[in-house]
């Protein structure tokens, strides 16, 4: 498999994964969360090293105290070494892995990856806590300069808040809570983005889809804009595909008005990173995420690999989340996003969809041309530069192979 530069970390492509998906490896490429995971669960630890053996750990050191946890009593040791692969025990099996006849209700712990939340961050708690279907709520802090920590530990002290001392992106934050949901005994997994709520009675209806099939692996609500006074209420996800070689992701009827003509379920090809619920077999099995990414097209990576892997993908349209929409980086204008959206499209593009660099470019360059003029007239001429040059900086990035956090960026 091709190595990132930055970090020694393993890249995804379709065929090195195809390789893992039908070598029954399981991929996890999270030393981070496995520092949580760590701490969190030893008697775990124990068990995995035992079963797993010497694949368990591999060659990489933690810097000390990367993450504080509330309700932990130390940080992640710096003695701990990970692995980037873990051999299964004999005996396991590809997916499905879950048992048929599983009457039981699944234990589901919701997590939110926060970073300057505290606007927002209370409606997002406050709708996990109102659906009876969740166990518990862990919410992780990617080293916020506002005060959304202090304001989830005052106002919600039932939530479980793990503060990071250093932001990692989007990914590093989702793999650290659902390792500490795992390793507190979460059948399944609730990803939610701080900016969004669930609406009441949806998660008794994604529960319930994983339940009544012991084959589904992850099902995500129906995303919709979140409607204010005289505001109509507008669909953005309900489904749809990608195609890695063109790094394009087709949402039918993103934007348009979502007036209940959508009901029961449906398979998706992708899965937006705002929401969706995830078995933790299925992750015991597919892995975490990828933390190089550090923010946008981790999900369509993550999508990709389940897809690889054969796990099946279901959109539940009458469960229900309102959605902002990155009010998190909308700061600066609008250049984080840009930056990463650029830097990352690419990099799928080359690893996921088997494109060359050049390819990747050539493809991607006609777009700057055709929405440059778009942007200057919505935004001005100043404004539609410095969003075109967040995207240059960002196919700079990616021919530089650079990954993981930017520097000057504001995050």
């Amino acid at each position: 498999m091709p190595t990132d530069p930055v970090g020694d970390r393993l890249l995804p492509s379709p065929s090195a994964w195809w390789r893992y998906v039908h070598r029954d490896h399981i991929v996890a490429r999270a030393p981070r969360a496995h520092a949580a995971l760590d701490v969190a669960a030893p008697e775990l630890v124990a068990v995995l090293h035992c079963t797993l053996g010497d694949d368990f750990r591999g060659d990489r050191r933690l810097p000390r105290g990367l993450c504080r946890m509330k309700n932990h009593e130390r940080d992640p040791p710096a003695s701990r070494t990970w692995g980037e692969a873990m051999q299964p025990s004999e005996g396991s099996h590809a997916w499905p892995a879950t048992e048929a006849g599983h009457t039981e209700p699944m234990k589901i712990h919701a997590v939110v990856v926060t970073w300057n939340a505290e606007d927002f961050i209370a409606e997002c708690v406050a709708s996990l806590l109102a659906e009876p279907e969740i166990e518990a709520v862990i919410v992780v802090d990617n080293d916020s300069s506002d005060a959304t920590a202090t304001a989830v530990s005052e106002e919600f002290p039932e939530v479980r808040l793990i503060e990071l001392g250093n932001n990692g992106g989007f990914s590093v934050g989702c793999n650290i809570g659902i390792s500490a949901a795992i390793a507190s005994g979460a059948e399944a997994i609730f990803l939610l983005n701080p900016d969004a709520s669930v609406v009441s009675g949806s998660m008794a209806l994604l529960a319930r889809a994983l339940e009544d099939d012991p084959d589904l692996g992850v099902v995500a609500p129906k995303i919709v804009s979140r409607g204010g006074a005289g505001s109509e209420t507008k669909l953005q996800f309900i489904g749809g595909s990608v195609d890695p070689a063109k790094g394009v992701i087709s949402c039918p009827e993103w934007g348009e008005p979502d007036l209940g003509q959508h009901h029961v379920t449906a398979l998706t090809g992708f899965l937006s990173g705002c929401s969706f619920l995830i078995r933790s077999s299925v992750i015991e099995q597919v892995g975490l995420m990828d933390e190089t990414y550090f923010l946008y097209w981790e999900d369509t990576e993550y999508s990709l690999r389940l897809a690889a892997a054969g796990v099946p993908m279901r959109v539940v349209l009458d469960a229900v989340v309102e959605h902002d929409g990155s009010r998190s980086t909308r700061v600066g204008g609008g250049l984080i996003y840009r930056y990463y959206m650029e830097r990352n499209r690419l990099r799928l593009m080359v690893e996921c969809g088997g494109r060359s660099s050049f390819g990747a470019i050539m493809t991607t360059l006609p777009g700057y041309v055709r929405e440059f003029p778009h942007f200057a007239k919505m935004l001005g001429m100043a404004s539609a530069w410095s969003l075109t040059k967040a995207r240059i900086r960002g196919l700079l990035a990616f021919l530089r192979h650079e990954s993981g956090r930017a520097e000057g960026l504001g995050m």
